[in-house]
């Protein structure tokens, strides 16, 4: 092909043929420019591929990671209801009961009441990976963009 454009250059050339040739080149120079922009499109769209499989990928993690605290606070939701039943056992027991078996029921239902974590630690390793990289930016949606951003702040 090169050859080709070589040679109709040469004999425009050799033939004196100044205006021929003119438009020849310009014609060449199209002809690149418009590769030039084909093959810049081509990239954009792959980049944008590119961009949206990370996105998917992101927004599967994070829904994941969320629904894994969902149930870890459910859990605990439990957790401390039984402790405040067990505490209200406690006051109504000291209230009517003074008993000898009264240490031992306490003592047990001390143990419901206390010794449980109710404490809440939501798995935030996906989203604190993506706010880190700068990850978050990838996120189309503004509003999710922004919630993901104060989530931190918001827990």
């Amino acid at each position: 092909m090169i050859k080709i454009f070589r040679r109709i250059r040469y004999n425009l050339i050799e033939k004196n043929k100044a205006g021929q040739y003119l438009k020849y080149a310009i014609g060449e120079i199209i002809l690149v420019v418009i590769g030039i922009l084909i093959a810049l499109s081509i990239n954009n769209y792959n980049e944008d591929r590119i961009l949206r499989k990370k996105e998917q990928i992101y927004l599967k993690s994070l829904q994941a990671e969320f629904l894994v605290s969902q149930k870890k606070l459910e859990t605990l939701m439990e957790v401390n209801r039984n402790s405040y039943e067990a505490a209200k056992k406690i006051l109504s027991v000291v209230d009517k009961n003074p008993s000898s078996d009264l240490e031992e029921t306490l003592s047990q239902l001390g143990y419901n009441s206390f010794a449980f974590e109710i404490a809440y630690y939501p798995n935030n390793a996906v989203l604190n990976e993506m706010i880190s990289s700068g990850s978050l930016r990838d996120i189309t949606n503004d509003d999710l963009r922004i919630h993901l951003a104060s989530w931190s702040s918001f827990l």
